[in-house]
């Protein structure tokens, strides 16, 4: 399922109303209110509760939002009876390992959106956060067409090694889940870093630049100062969309002459360097 695919997503706690009166000052793309692990497990029927009026909240300032439910059937599906009819975007489902885990949601998903009456088709994003995922993570990205993004959890992932979250523990698993869903059309979100680390703005900073050269589209935050961080990392910069504002309008001149392969800048343009052009004018 295609999607314009946010660059930072913010992890709000669905209990957090101060946090979300104020969600849509904050700068992201998007909005994650959480089911999962911001909340525990004796506050997670109000949390549930708390979902509809969250969601109305954000949707007058017009914000894109996701929610993250819990991992475990039982608990997703309870989760899942709580959204709204509209307003929310998308789901992320956390802990993913396989591929018949992620079918089996993404079929309980699209039977509970006729069931209920929703008035959107929710989409989907999973999130690889253990070592069993990681192996799997090619699998999982092709197991349904409902899928749209890919997720890295670093710090699930380290605890599961039992080690601290470094770019050297984490840069190799961090490229294979990049990999596994840009080799089937899906976005990517994480780092190959921590993402706790709130007041390293500039290890933060390298992390971004990292992850966007392993393919990763963007990233979650979990604090507001990351985000435009996040957000001018993974977008275009001033002197990329100069660039392909050149490289397009050359293409469109070449095309004119009849002619495929130019050159800007002293660089050959074929048709990758092209679409990439057009990806960051979009």
């Amino acid at each position: 399922m295609s999607m314009t695919l946010p660059r930072s997503l913010l992890f709000v706690p669905a209990t957090g109303r101060g946090f979300i009166d104020k969600a849509h000052l904050r700068g992201a793309d998007a909005i994650v209110l959480d089911l999962e692990d911001a909340i525990a497990p004796e506050h997670k029927p109000a949390a549930r509760a708390a979902i509809t009026p969250a969601v109305r909240v954000l949707a007058r300032h017009g914000m894109t939002v996701f929610v993250r439910v819990n991992a475990e059937a039982q608990t997703w599906a309870a989760d899942l009876a709580s959204l709204p009819s509209d307003g929310v975007h998308g789901v992320m489902l956390p802990k993913a390992e396989t591929a018949a885990q992620v079918a089996r949601f993404a079929e309980a998903l699209a039977a509970h959106e006729t069931g209920a009456g929703w008035r959107t088709t929710l989409l989907l994003a999973a999130v690889i956060e253990t070592p069993l995922g990681v192996l799997h993570a090619a699998e999982i990205a092709a197991s349904t067409p409902r899928l749209s993004a890919l997720g890295f959890g670093m710090e699930d992932f380290s605890a599961c090694l039992g080690v601290v979250p470094t770019p050297d523990t984490l840069r190799g698993p961090a490229q294979w889940v990049a990999l596994a869903a840009r080799a089937h059309g899906l976005g990517c979100w994480g780092l190959g870093d921590t993402i706790a680390a709130v007041t390293e703005l500039d290890r933060l900073r390298t992390a971004v630049d990292q992850a966007r050269a392993l393919g990763f589209t963007g990233s979650i935050a979990v604090h507001p100062g990351q985000l435009p961080i996040i957000n001018a990392g993974f977008g275009p910069s001033l002197a990329d969309k100069a660039w392909a504002h050149r490289v397009v309008a050359a293409a469109a001149e070449a095309r004119a002459r009849g002619e495929g392969v130019i050159q800007v800048d002293g660089q050959m343009v074929d048709a990758p360097i092209l679409r990439r052009a057009q990806d960051w004018l979009r």
